[in-house]
């Protein structure tokens, strides 16, 4: 059952390998995002990893990079008017609803019992959520309206966003120049 469940979201084995290649490097990029450390604050706490926190800090942040790069994709294909108004506005709305949810279980997640540095580490992967829905929000008006200002609001998010989401996956904020 799970196989033919895996089927239907995965449909070719190279899209596995491809996620299987994204999960690695952001586990080997992100270590330090939730370390999991015991519930209390004291010194003399146990400081093992949580192997269930250290999944979710590293599947948050490769999520995070990737919606980032989706949105910036989506941006280019617009930009160069390769996606329609409606395309754009679906694909933008669907990172909305996504991101929204997750803010959702985030926010429960969060008041759990979290170690003050956990806690803030959530606190900061919400707040990106919120960035990149502002940008996707942005991003629909620039496909509706292609403005000079619509596209300076859209490119002062993606400046925004940026160098928070280079920090939680643990990769430098300048990025060389595209070859």
């Amino acid at each position: 059952m799970l196989n033919s469940t895996f089927r239907l979201f995965v449909p070719q084995r190279r899209t596995v390998a491809v996620w299987a290649v994204l999960l690695s490097v952001t586990a080997a990029i992100a270590p330090g995002l939730l370390r999991g450390q015991a519930t209390t604050e004291s010194p003399a706490a146990k400081t093992d990893v949580d192997p269930k926190l250290q999944l979710i800090g590293s599947l948050a942040s490769s999520h995070v990079y990737t919606t980032f790069g989706y949105i910036g994709v989506v941006a280019d294909n617009t930009k160069k008017e390769l996606y329609a108004p409606e395309l754009v506005d679906d694909l933008m709305r669907e990172v909305v609803v996504i991101s929204e949810s997750l803010i959702k279980q985030l926010e429960e997640f969060q008041n759990s019992n979290l170690t003050a540095s956990d806690a803030e580490a959530v606190k900061e992967i919400i707040e990106i959520y919120r960035l990149l829905n502002r940008e996707s929000e942005s991003l629909r008006a620039y496909a509706k309206d292609k403005s000079e200002d619509n596209r300076n609001a859209f490119d002062k998010l993606r400046g925004e966003t940026w160098p928070r989401v280079a920090k939680l996956v643990g990769i430098p904020v300048e990025t060389p120049p595209a070859k």
